[in-house]
Protein backbone atom coordinates (compact mmCIF):
# COMPACT_ATOMS: atom_id res chain seq x y z
CA UNK A 1 0.00 0.00 0.00
CA UNK A 2 3.25 2.53 0.78
CA UNK A 3 4.22 1.74 -2.37
CA UNK A 4 1.17 2.93 -4.30
CA UNK A 5 0.71 5.43 -2.30
CA UNK A 6 4.05 7.25 -3.24
CA UNK A 7 3.55 5.74 -6.59
CA UNK A 8 1.06 8.35 -6.63
CA UNK A 9 2.15 11.08 -4.77
CA UNK A 10 5.10 11.19 -7.08
CA UNK A 11 2.54 11.25 -10.12
CA UNK A 12 0.97 14.31 -8.63
CA UNK A 13 4.71 16.21 -8.00
CA UNK A 14 5.44 15.63 -11.84
CA UNK A 15 2.15 16.58 -13.45
CA UNK A 16 3.77 17.82 -16.57
CA UNK A 17 5.90 15.09 -17.17
CA UNK A 18 3.43 12.30 -16.29
CA UNK A 19 0.79 14.30 -18.51
CA UNK A 20 2.98 14.24 -21.53
CA UNK A 21 3.29 10.66 -20.82
CA UNK A 22 -0.07 10.35 -20.33
CA UNK A 23 -0.97 11.94 -23.48
CA UNK A 24 1.68 9.90 -25.80
CA UNK A 25 -0.17 6.24 -23.77
CA UNK A 26 -3.74 8.14 -24.45
CA UNK A 27 -2.81 8.66 -28.89
CA UNK A 28 -1.71 5.16 -28.68
CA UNK A 29 -4.82 3.70 -26.60
CA UNK A 30 -6.90 5.61 -29.05
CA UNK A 31 -5.69 4.74 -31.95
CA UNK A 32 -5.33 1.06 -30.92
CA UNK A 33 -8.99 1.13 -29.47
CA UNK A 34 -10.07 2.11 -33.31
CA UNK A 35 -7.92 -0.24 -35.20
CA UNK A 36 -8.86 -3.56 -33.01
CA UNK A 37 -12.70 -2.19 -33.22
CA UNK A 38 -12.60 -2.18 -37.11
CA UNK A 39 -10.64 -5.31 -37.05
CA UNK A 40 -13.20 -7.26 -35.17
CA UNK A 41 -15.97 -5.46 -36.71
CA UNK A 42 -14.49 -6.16 -40.28
CA UNK A 43 -14.80 -10.02 -39.04
CA UNK A 44 -17.85 -10.40 -37.34
CA UNK A 45 -19.64 -8.64 -40.30
CA UNK A 46 -17.84 -11.11 -42.37
CA UNK A 47 -18.91 -13.74 -40.50
CA UNK A 48 -22.20 -12.76 -40.15
CA UNK A 49 -22.81 -12.02 -44.22
CA UNK A 50 -21.48 -15.22 -44.83
CA UNK A 51 -23.80 -17.52 -42.07
CA UNK A 52 -26.66 -15.59 -43.45
CA UNK A 53 -25.26 -16.48 -47.43
CA UNK A 54 -27.71 -18.23 -49.38
CA UNK A 55 -25.11 -20.64 -51.39
CA UNK A 56 -26.10 -22.02 -54.76
CA UNK A 57 -23.40 -24.26 -56.47
CA UNK A 58 -22.63 -25.43 -60.18
CA UNK A 59 -20.30 -28.63 -61.15
CA UNK A 60 -18.02 -27.54 -64.33
CA UNK A 61 -15.13 -28.76 -66.08
CA UNK A 62 -11.81 -27.85 -64.19
CA UNK A 63 -10.46 -25.50 -66.64
CA UNK A 64 -7.17 -24.38 -64.48
CA UNK A 65 -6.75 -28.03 -64.07
CA UNK A 66 -6.65 -29.61 -67.18
CA UNK A 67 -4.37 -26.85 -68.71
CA UNK A 68 -1.63 -27.67 -66.00
CA UNK A 69 -1.99 -30.96 -66.30
CA UNK A 70 -1.64 -30.57 -70.37
CA UNK A 71 1.40 -28.74 -69.57
CA UNK A 72 3.36 -30.95 -67.51
CA UNK A 73 2.65 -33.56 -69.58
CA UNK A 74 3.53 -32.00 -72.94
CA UNK A 75 -0.03 -32.49 -74.38
CA UNK A 76 -1.83 -30.21 -76.69
CA UNK A 77 -4.18 -28.01 -74.29
CA UNK A 78 -6.18 -28.21 -77.31
CA UNK A 79 -6.26 -31.98 -77.55
CA UNK A 80 -6.99 -32.10 -73.43
CA UNK A 81 -9.25 -29.58 -73.51
CA UNK A 82 -12.04 -31.35 -75.45
CA UNK A 83 -11.34 -34.31 -74.40
CA UNK A 84 -13.21 -33.99 -71.35
CA UNK A 85 -17.48 -33.54 -71.72
CA UNK A 86 -19.43 -31.51 -69.79
CA UNK A 87 -21.84 -33.26 -67.43
CA UNK A 88 -24.93 -34.85 -68.83
CA UNK A 89 -28.48 -34.09 -67.59
CA UNK A 90 -28.70 -37.30 -66.06
CA UNK A 91 -25.33 -37.01 -64.13
CA UNK A 92 -26.37 -33.66 -62.82
CA UNK A 93 -28.92 -35.30 -61.24
CA UNK A 94 -26.96 -37.94 -59.86
CA UNK A 95 -25.49 -35.34 -57.75
CA UNK A 96 -28.34 -33.66 -56.53
CA UNK A 97 -29.07 -36.89 -54.70
CA UNK A 98 -26.48 -35.37 -51.59
CA UNK A 99 -28.55 -34.86 -48.46
CA UNK A 100 -26.78 -31.78 -48.71
CA UNK A 101 -28.81 -30.46 -51.86
CA UNK A 102 -32.24 -28.44 -50.40
CA UNK A 103 -33.51 -27.81 -53.66
CA UNK A 104 -32.00 -28.80 -57.88
CA UNK A 105 -32.76 -26.75 -60.89
CA UNK A 106 -31.54 -26.33 -64.28
CA UNK A 107 -31.82 -24.33 -67.20
CA UNK A 108 -31.47 -25.41 -71.10
CA UNK A 109 -29.62 -22.53 -73.08
CA UNK A 110 -30.07 -21.75 -76.49
CA UNK A 111 -30.05 -19.46 -79.85
CA UNK A 112 -32.43 -18.66 -81.99
CA UNK A 113 -33.08 -16.22 -85.11
CA UNK A 114 -35.08 -13.88 -86.21
CA UNK A 115 -37.75 -14.21 -88.61
CA UNK A 116 -40.39 -11.65 -90.97
CA UNK A 117 -42.62 -11.99 -88.46
CA UNK A 118 -40.25 -10.93 -85.29
CA UNK A 119 -37.57 -8.67 -84.80
CA UNK A 120 -35.38 -8.54 -82.02
CA UNK A 121 -34.60 -5.14 -80.04
CA UNK A 122 -31.03 -3.28 -80.77
CA UNK A 123 -29.04 -3.66 -78.34
CA UNK A 124 -27.59 -0.49 -77.11
CA UNK A 125 -25.24 -0.36 -73.90
CA UNK A 126 -27.72 -0.30 -71.05
CA UNK A 127 -30.50 -2.26 -71.01
CA UNK A 128 -33.25 -2.69 -68.70
CA UNK A 129 -31.96 -6.13 -66.55
CA UNK A 130 -28.82 -8.12 -66.38
CA UNK A 131 -27.53 -10.56 -69.27
CA UNK A 132 -28.54 -14.09 -69.01
CA UNK A 133 -29.13 -13.43 -65.06
CA UNK A 134 -30.68 -17.03 -64.64
CA UNK A 135 -27.55 -18.56 -66.16
CA UNK A 136 -24.91 -16.88 -63.42
CA UNK A 137 -23.78 -19.56 -61.41
CA UNK A 138 -20.48 -20.88 -63.82
CA UNK A 139 -17.44 -20.29 -62.06
CA UNK A 140 -14.74 -18.09 -63.67
CA UNK A 141 -12.71 -20.24 -66.19
CA UNK A 142 -14.90 -23.10 -65.82
CA UNK A 143 -17.91 -24.53 -68.17
CA UNK A 144 -20.83 -25.91 -66.24
CA UNK A 145 -23.63 -27.78 -68.19
CA UNK A 146 -23.98 -29.93 -71.44
CA UNK A 147 -23.99 -29.17 -74.95
CA UNK A 148 -24.83 -30.98 -78.01
CA UNK A 149 -21.85 -30.47 -80.23
CA UNK A 150 -18.15 -28.93 -79.91
CA UNK A 151 -18.80 -27.61 -83.46
CA UNK A 152 -18.57 -23.60 -84.10
CA UNK A 153 -22.19 -22.76 -84.12
CA UNK A 154 -24.11 -19.42 -85.42
CA UNK A 155 -25.28 -16.91 -82.68
CA UNK A 156 -28.78 -15.66 -83.45
CA UNK A 157 -31.07 -12.98 -82.24
CA UNK A 158 -32.67 -14.18 -79.35
CA UNK A 159 -31.27 -16.06 -76.20
CA UNK A 160 -34.01 -19.18 -75.73
CA UNK A 161 -33.96 -20.50 -72.29
CA UNK A 162 -35.61 -23.38 -71.04
CA UNK A 163 -35.83 -24.02 -67.33
CA UNK A 164 -37.36 -26.73 -64.92
CA UNK A 165 -38.88 -24.56 -62.52
CA UNK A 166 -39.77 -21.56 -61.28
CA UNK A 167 -36.85 -21.26 -59.17
CA UNK A 168 -34.56 -22.13 -62.33
CA UNK A 169 -36.23 -18.43 -63.51
CA UNK A 170 -33.81 -16.64 -60.39
CA UNK A 171 -34.38 -12.92 -62.28
CA UNK A 172 -38.53 -13.24 -61.61
CA UNK A 173 -37.81 -14.28 -57.86
CA UNK A 174 -35.05 -11.80 -57.16
CA UNK A 175 -37.35 -9.17 -58.54
CA UNK A 176 -35.18 -8.06 -61.17
CA UNK A 177 -37.79 -9.42 -64.07
CA UNK A 178 -41.54 -8.94 -63.19
CA UNK A 179 -44.56 -10.19 -65.07
CA UNK A 180 -46.36 -7.44 -66.05
CA UNK A 181 -49.16 -9.05 -68.44
CA UNK A 182 -50.31 -12.52 -68.48
CA UNK A 183 -48.82 -15.65 -66.62
CA UNK A 184 -45.69 -17.75 -66.68
CA UNK A 185 -46.06 -20.76 -68.28
CA UNK A 186 -46.56 -24.05 -67.08
CA UNK A 187 -43.60 -26.36 -66.08
CA UNK A 188 -44.27 -29.83 -66.66
CA UNK A 189 -44.79 -30.69 -70.44
CA UNK A 190 -44.09 -29.48 -74.18
CA UNK A 191 -46.67 -27.04 -74.44
CA UNK A 192 -44.83 -24.33 -76.25
CA UNK A 193 -45.50 -21.42 -74.06
CA UNK A 194 -43.24 -18.36 -73.77
CA UNK A 195 -42.86 -15.08 -71.89
CA UNK A 196 -41.28 -12.28 -73.53
CA UNK A 197 -40.02 -8.90 -72.92
CA UNK A 198 -41.73 -5.49 -72.90
CA UNK A 199 -39.72 -3.87 -74.76
CA UNK A 200 -39.72 -6.97 -77.62
CA UNK A 201 -43.71 -7.44 -77.53
CA UNK A 202 -43.57 -3.22 -78.18
CA UNK A 203 -41.68 -3.44 -80.98
CA UNK A 204 -43.33 -6.29 -83.05
CA UNK A 205 -47.01 -5.27 -81.44
CA UNK A 206 -47.13 -8.54 -79.97
CA UNK A 207 -49.58 -8.59 -77.00
CA UNK A 208 -50.70 -12.43 -74.27
CA UNK A 209 -52.12 -14.73 -76.09
CA UNK A 210 -50.29 -14.15 -79.45
CA UNK A 211 -48.24 -16.37 -81.22
CA UNK A 212 -44.01 -15.61 -82.42
CA UNK A 213 -42.00 -17.38 -85.12
CA UNK A 214 -38.66 -17.96 -84.92
CA UNK A 215 -35.70 -19.43 -86.56
CA UNK A 216 -32.51 -22.10 -85.98
CA UNK A 217 -29.71 -20.21 -86.51
CA UNK A 218 -27.79 -22.82 -88.54
CA UNK A 219 -30.81 -23.07 -91.04
CA UNK A 220 -33.18 -19.98 -91.43
CA UNK A 221 -35.78 -22.30 -93.14
CA UNK A 222 -36.77 -24.74 -89.76
CA UNK A 223 -38.90 -22.32 -87.60
CA UNK A 224 -40.70 -23.29 -84.50
CA UNK A 225 -44.07 -21.75 -83.19
CA UNK A 226 -44.37 -20.08 -79.59
CA UNK A 227 -47.42 -18.87 -78.06
CA UNK A 228 -46.45 -15.86 -75.70
CA UNK A 229 -47.84 -16.74 -72.43
CA UNK A 230 -46.50 -13.62 -70.40
CA UNK A 231 -44.90 -10.26 -71.00
CA UNK A 232 -42.60 -9.42 -68.69
CA UNK A 233 -40.84 -5.98 -67.26
CA UNK A 234 -37.51 -5.04 -65.90
CA UNK A 235 -37.06 -3.31 -62.35
CA UNK A 236 -35.56 0.01 -62.68
CA UNK A 237 -34.24 -0.19 -59.08
CA UNK A 238 -32.45 -3.21 -59.38
CA UNK A 239 -31.55 -2.90 -62.99
CA UNK A 240 -29.76 0.53 -62.63
CA UNK A 241 -26.63 -1.08 -61.79
CA UNK A 242 -26.77 -3.68 -63.83
CA UNK A 243 -25.20 -3.77 -67.70
CA UNK A 244 -26.91 -5.09 -70.50
CA UNK A 245 -26.84 -5.11 -74.55
CA UNK A 246 -23.68 -6.42 -75.52
CA UNK A 247 -22.04 -7.10 -78.99
CA UNK A 248 -25.05 -9.09 -80.24
CA UNK A 249 -28.61 -9.01 -79.58
CA UNK A 250 -29.31 -12.21 -78.57
CA UNK A 251 -26.96 -11.20 -75.32
CA UNK A 252 -29.81 -8.41 -74.75
CA UNK A 253 -31.87 -9.13 -71.65
CA UNK A 254 -34.83 -7.62 -73.83
CA UNK A 255 -34.00 -10.31 -76.36
CA UNK A 256 -34.38 -13.42 -73.74
CA UNK A 257 -37.19 -15.16 -74.55
CA UNK A 258 -38.38 -18.08 -71.54
CA UNK A 259 -39.77 -21.12 -72.23
CA UNK A 260 -40.12 -24.69 -70.80
CA UNK A 261 -37.45 -27.02 -69.96
CA UNK A 262 -39.05 -29.59 -71.98
CA UNK A 263 -40.68 -27.58 -74.78
CA UNK A 264 -37.01 -26.24 -76.24
CA UNK A 265 -35.56 -29.18 -75.85
CA UNK A 266 -38.28 -30.61 -78.43
CA UNK A 267 -37.37 -27.25 -80.32
CA UNK A 268 -33.52 -28.59 -79.88
CA UNK A 269 -34.08 -32.12 -80.99
CA UNK A 270 -36.41 -31.51 -83.89
CA UNK A 271 -33.64 -29.79 -85.75
CA UNK A 272 -31.32 -31.64 -88.54
CA UNK A 273 -28.56 -33.37 -87.60
CA UNK A 274 -26.56 -31.20 -90.18
CA UNK A 275 -27.94 -27.89 -88.72
CA UNK A 276 -28.84 -28.79 -84.86
CA UNK A 277 -29.24 -25.91 -83.29
CA UNK A 278 -26.69 -25.59 -80.44
CA UNK A 279 -27.13 -25.73 -76.65
CA UNK A 280 -25.99 -26.23 -73.35
CA UNK A 281 -27.30 -27.09 -70.01
CA UNK A 282 -26.72 -25.30 -66.26
CA UNK A 283 -27.61 -26.98 -63.51
CA UNK A 284 -27.85 -24.89 -59.71
CA UNK A 285 -27.60 -26.88 -56.73
CA UNK A 286 -28.70 -25.39 -53.37
CA UNK A 287 -27.10 -26.19 -50.63
CA UNK A 288 -28.12 -23.23 -47.86
CA UNK A 289 -24.76 -22.56 -46.39
CA UNK A 290 -20.88 -22.66 -46.63
CA UNK A 291 -20.75 -26.13 -44.53
CA UNK A 292 -23.42 -27.33 -46.54
CA UNK A 293 -21.47 -26.33 -49.40
CA UNK A 294 -18.16 -27.98 -48.13
CA UNK A 295 -20.34 -31.12 -47.08
CA UNK A 296 -21.57 -31.63 -50.64
CA UNK A 297 -18.23 -31.06 -52.54
CA UNK A 298 -16.51 -34.28 -50.33
CA UNK A 299 -20.36 -35.89 -51.27
CA UNK A 300 -20.03 -35.67 -54.95
CA UNK A 301 -16.29 -36.93 -54.81
CA UNK A 302 -18.09 -40.07 -53.06
CA UNK A 303 -20.74 -40.21 -55.88
CA UNK A 304 -18.32 -40.52 -58.33
CA UNK A 305 -17.50 -36.66 -59.81
CA UNK A 306 -13.93 -37.34 -61.07
CA UNK A 307 -11.55 -34.68 -60.53
CA UNK A 308 -11.38 -33.55 -63.90
CA UNK A 309 -14.43 -31.27 -62.43
CA UNK A 310 -15.15 -29.38 -59.72
CA UNK A 311 -17.46 -27.45 -57.84
CA UNK A 312 -17.98 -23.85 -58.19
CA UNK A 313 -20.10 -21.03 -56.34
CA UNK A 314 -20.48 -17.99 -57.50
CA UNK A 315 -22.29 -16.81 -54.97
CA UNK A 316 -19.23 -17.45 -53.11
CA UNK A 317 -17.25 -15.52 -55.14
CA UNK A 318 -19.19 -12.35 -55.16
CA UNK A 319 -19.46 -12.32 -51.36
CA UNK A 320 -15.82 -12.45 -51.09
CA UNK A 321 -15.71 -9.76 -53.92
CA UNK A 322 -18.12 -7.36 -52.12
CA UNK A 323 -15.67 -7.78 -48.93
CA UNK A 324 -12.80 -6.42 -50.56
CA UNK A 325 -13.38 -2.83 -49.26
CA UNK A 326 -13.84 -4.51 -45.96
CA UNK A 327 -9.93 -6.36 -46.40
CA UNK A 328 -8.59 -3.43 -47.11
CA UNK A 329 -9.84 -1.73 -44.57
CA UNK A 330 -9.14 -4.71 -42.03
CA UNK A 331 -5.48 -4.24 -43.31
CA UNK A 332 -4.93 -1.06 -43.22
CA UNK A 333 -6.13 -1.20 -39.54
CA UNK A 334 -3.84 -4.17 -38.55
CA UNK A 335 -0.87 -1.64 -39.97
CA UNK A 336 -2.01 1.53 -38.31
CA UNK A 337 -2.00 -0.96 -34.69
CA UNK A 338 1.49 -2.49 -35.63
CA UNK A 339 3.19 1.20 -36.61
CA UNK A 340 1.31 2.82 -33.39
CA UNK A 341 2.49 0.06 -30.91
CA UNK A 342 6.00 0.01 -32.52
CA UNK A 343 6.59 3.65 -32.84
CA UNK A 344 4.53 4.26 -29.13
CA UNK A 345 6.97 1.45 -27.69
CA UNK A 346 9.99 3.58 -29.09
CA UNK A 347 9.15 6.73 -27.65
CA UNK A 348 7.98 5.36 -24.11
CA UNK A 349 11.30 3.26 -23.57
CA UNK A 350 13.04 7.05 -24.83
CA UNK A 351 11.02 9.11 -22.33
CA UNK A 352 11.81 6.57 -19.40
CA UNK A 353 15.17 6.37 -20.23
CA UNK A 354 15.40 9.77 -19.88
CA UNK A 355 12.95 10.57 -16.75
CA UNK A 356 14.88 7.89 -14.81
CA UNK A 357 18.15 9.53 -15.06
CA UNK A 358 16.60 12.86 -13.99
CA UNK A 359 15.61 10.83 -10.87
CA UNK A 360 18.78 8.75 -10.69
CA UNK A 361 19.05 11.42 -6.68
CA UNK A 362 15.64 9.84 -5.72
CA UNK A 363 17.09 6.08 -6.15
CA UNK A 364 19.87 6.38 -4.57
CA UNK A 365 18.04 8.67 -1.80
CA UNK A 366 15.60 5.30 -1.29
CA UNK A 367 17.88 2.66 -1.19
CA UNK A 368 20.31 4.60 1.06
CA UNK A 369 17.64 4.73 3.34
CA UNK A 370 16.96 0.99 3.46
CA UNK A 371 14.12 0.69 0.67
CA UNK A 372 15.18 -2.63 -1.38
CA UNK A 373 16.06 -2.39 -4.75
CA UNK A 374 13.12 -4.23 -6.25
CA UNK A 375 10.49 -2.08 -4.21
CA UNK A 376 11.90 0.82 -5.50
CA UNK A 377 11.73 -1.15 -8.94
CA UNK A 378 7.91 -1.89 -8.26
CA UNK A 379 7.41 1.61 -7.03
CA UNK A 380 9.06 3.36 -10.74
CA UNK A 381 6.65 0.47 -12.25
CA UNK A 382 3.22 1.13 -10.37
CA UNK A 383 3.84 4.54 -11.37
CA UNK A 384 4.13 3.61 -15.05
CA UNK A 385 1.06 1.16 -15.05
CA UNK A 386 -1.23 4.07 -13.32
CA UNK A 387 -0.15 6.45 -16.04
CA UNK A 388 -0.47 3.75 -18.45
CA UNK A 389 -4.06 2.67 -17.08
CA UNK A 390 -5.29 6.47 -17.10
CA UNK A 391 -4.22 7.19 -20.79
CA UNK A 392 -5.73 3.67 -21.84
CA UNK A 393 -8.65 4.67 -20.34
CA UNK A 394 -9.37 8.00 -21.68
CA UNK A 395 -8.09 6.86 -25.04
CA UNK A 396 -10.06 3.73 -24.64
CA UNK A 397 -13.41 5.96 -24.42
CA UNK A 398 -12.41 8.79 -26.96
CA UNK A 399 -11.68 5.61 -29.37
CA UNK A 400 -15.06 4.08 -28.59
CA UNK A 401 -17.11 6.89 -29.64
CA UNK A 402 -15.17 7.66 -32.62
CA UNK A 403 -14.53 4.03 -34.42
CA UNK A 404 -18.06 4.19 -35.87
CA UNK A 405 -17.81 7.56 -37.77
CA UNK A 406 -14.14 6.88 -38.34
CA UNK A 407 -14.68 3.09 -39.38
CA UNK A 408 -17.33 4.28 -42.48
CA UNK A 409 -15.78 7.01 -43.57
CA UNK A 410 -12.24 4.83 -44.47
CA UNK A 411 -14.61 1.83 -45.71
CA UNK A 412 -15.97 4.94 -48.02
CA UNK A 413 -12.58 6.03 -49.07
CA UNK A 414 -11.96 2.14 -49.89
CA UNK A 415 -15.41 1.96 -52.00
CA UNK A 416 -14.38 5.90 -53.68
CA UNK A 417 -11.13 4.54 -54.73
CA UNK A 418 -12.09 0.64 -56.12
CA UNK A 419 -14.94 2.19 -57.61
CA UNK A 420 -12.22 5.32 -59.14
CA UNK A 421 -9.62 2.22 -60.46
CA UNK A 422 -12.63 0.73 -62.35
CA UNK A 423 -14.26 3.54 -63.79
CA UNK A 424 -10.65 4.56 -64.99
CA UNK A 425 -10.57 0.56 -66.39
CA UNK A 426 -14.01 1.18 -68.29
CA UNK A 427 -12.44 4.63 -69.74
CA UNK A 428 -9.34 3.27 -71.12
CA UNK A 429 -10.91 0.00 -72.28
CA UNK A 430 -14.29 1.65 -73.64
CA UNK A 431 -16.06 -1.12 -71.78
CA UNK A 432 -15.98 -2.69 -68.31
CA UNK A 433 -13.83 -6.06 -68.93
CA UNK A 434 -13.68 -6.99 -65.44
CA UNK A 435 -10.72 -8.68 -63.79
CA UNK A 436 -9.97 -5.74 -62.28
CA UNK A 437 -10.41 -4.58 -58.16
CA UNK A 438 -13.99 -5.96 -58.21
CA UNK A 439 -12.57 -9.53 -58.37
CA UNK A 440 -10.95 -12.20 -60.41
CA UNK A 441 -11.52 -13.70 -63.23
CA UNK A 442 -13.65 -10.90 -65.37
CA UNK A 443 -15.99 -11.04 -62.26
CA UNK A 444 -15.74 -7.02 -61.47
CA UNK A 445 -18.47 -6.29 -58.61
CA UNK A 446 -20.48 -3.29 -59.19
CA UNK A 447 -19.88 -0.56 -55.92
CA UNK A 448 -23.62 -1.57 -55.23
CA UNK A 449 -22.83 -4.39 -53.89
CA UNK A 450 -19.96 -3.72 -51.78
CA UNK A 451 -20.49 -3.97 -47.87
CA UNK A 452 -20.36 -0.14 -47.25
CA UNK A 453 -21.78 0.30 -43.91
CA UNK A 454 -19.90 -1.22 -40.36
CA UNK A 455 -21.86 -1.10 -36.89
CA UNK A 456 -18.68 -1.02 -34.40
CA UNK A 457 -18.83 -2.05 -30.92
CA UNK A 458 -16.84 -2.32 -27.94
CA UNK A 459 -16.78 -6.41 -26.90
CA UNK A 460 -15.35 -9.05 -24.45
CA UNK A 461 -12.12 -9.43 -26.71
CA UNK A 462 -11.45 -5.52 -27.56
CA UNK A 463 -11.60 -5.00 -23.60
CA UNK A 464 -9.53 -7.57 -23.31
CA UNK A 465 -6.62 -6.83 -25.77
CA UNK A 466 -6.71 -3.46 -24.55
CA UNK A 467 -6.07 -4.42 -21.08
CA UNK A 468 -3.04 -6.32 -22.69
CA UNK A 469 -1.82 -3.28 -24.39
CA UNK A 470 -2.24 -1.76 -21.32
CA UNK A 471 0.25 -4.07 -19.48
CA UNK A 472 2.65 -4.04 -22.33
CA UNK A 473 2.51 -0.19 -22.20
CA UNK A 474 3.35 -0.34 -18.33
CA UNK A 475 6.39 -2.67 -19.15
CA UNK A 476 7.90 -0.98 -22.14
CA UNK A 477 7.30 2.68 -19.81
CA UNK A 478 9.30 1.15 -16.93
CA UNK A 479 11.53 -1.33 -18.73
CA UNK A 480 14.44 1.00 -18.59
CA UNK A 481 13.75 2.25 -14.98
CA UNK A 482 14.10 -1.47 -13.76
CA UNK A 483 17.08 -1.96 -15.73
CA UNK A 484 19.06 1.20 -14.24
CA UNK A 485 17.06 0.63 -10.61
CA UNK A 486 18.70 -2.50 -10.44
CA UNK A 487 22.43 -1.33 -11.44
CA UNK A 488 22.40 1.73 -9.67
CA UNK A 489 24.60 1.95 -6.57
CA UNK A 490 23.02 4.33 -3.85
CA UNK A 491 26.48 5.59 -2.10
CA UNK A 492 27.78 6.52 -5.82
CA UNK A 493 24.59 8.05 -6.58
CA UNK A 494 24.68 10.00 -3.39
CA UNK A 495 28.38 10.91 -3.99
CA UNK A 496 28.41 12.27 -7.71
CA UNK A 497 25.17 14.29 -6.31
CA UNK A 498 27.44 16.25 -4.28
Amino acid sequence: MYIIKNAWRNLLRAKGRNILIGLIVCIIALSSCIALIIMESADNTAKDGLSNLNITATIGVDREKLMSDATKNGTDPKDVMTSVDPLTLKEMKAYAASDQVQDFYYTLTSSASATSSLDPVETSGQSFGAPSSDNQNQGPGQQSGSTDSNKKFTMGDFTLLGVSSANAMTSFSSGTYTISDGAVFDFGANNKECVISKELATLNSIKVGDKIKVANPEDSSQTFTLKVNGIFTGSSDSASNQQGGGFMASMDPSNQIYTNYETLKAIVASTDTGSKMISSVQETYVLGSPDAYTAFKADVAKLGLSDEYTVSSNDLTNYENSLLPLTNLKKFATVLLALVLGIGGVLLTLFSIFIIRERKYEVGVLTAIGMKKKNVALQFLTEAFLVALIGVIIGTGIGGALSKPVANTLLADQISSIQEQQTNQTAQFGRDVGGGPGGPGGQATTVSNYIDTLSPTMDLSVVLSLAGICIFLSLIASVAALVFVMRFEPMRILSERE
